[in-house]
């Protein structure tokens, strides 16, 4: 009996090692390879930026047409990590 407790544990311990982490857990834990899990985990605004241009294909006669390019400059989002707030 008390090697079938210790059987049964072993094999949960594989399994859950066996286990795929999810892609944000995946993320987290490939950022932690650079700089370390503590230095993650103590980020407390994560800031977005960027621009950029989409053309809004079928809308124009021609595909080198450029009247129906939405533009985006200057975007820029604040993540509050410590308040689970955006901006």
């Amino acid at each position: 009996m008390k090697g079938t407790k210790w059987l049964a544990l072993l094999a949960a311990a594989i399994l859950s090692a066996c286990a795929q982490s999810t892609p944000e857990q995946q993320t987290i834990n490939d950022a932690a390879a650079l700089g370390g899990r503590d230095r993650i985990l103590a980020v407390k605004t994560l800031i977005i930026e960027g621009e950029g241009s989409n053309g809004n294909l079928g809308q124009d006669v021609t595909p080198e047409a450029t009247s129906q390019t939405f533009t985006v400059s200057d975007y820029k989002r604040a993540i509050d990590v410590a308040a689970k707030s955006t901006n």
